[in-house]
């Protein structure tokens, strides 16, 4: 864990478009990573990743239509 830092991307290191068969499922994760002071670091070696960042951004509306309701 580390604080401070803002995740940028997260990505499976060593794939390429031209992957053949399922080489995902062996690949490890790759994060790049930027700091308090913007400063970017590439992050390799991981096996898992916790998406915690919620969907308070993006969240869906409560209304019809996917539209918000009156005082959303």
């Amino acid at each position: 864990m580390r604080l401070g830092t803002t995740v940028v991307s997260v990505g499976k290191s060593n794939l390429t478009k031209d992957a053949m068969g399922n080489p995902r499922k062996d690949a490890v994760f790759r994060i790049l990573v930027s700091n308090e002071t913007g400063a970017e670091e590439m992050l390799d070696g991981f096996t898992h990743v916790v998406d915690a960042t919620g969907t308070y951004g993006n969240h869906n509306w409560v209304g019809r239509g996917g539209l918000p309701a009156i005082g959303e």
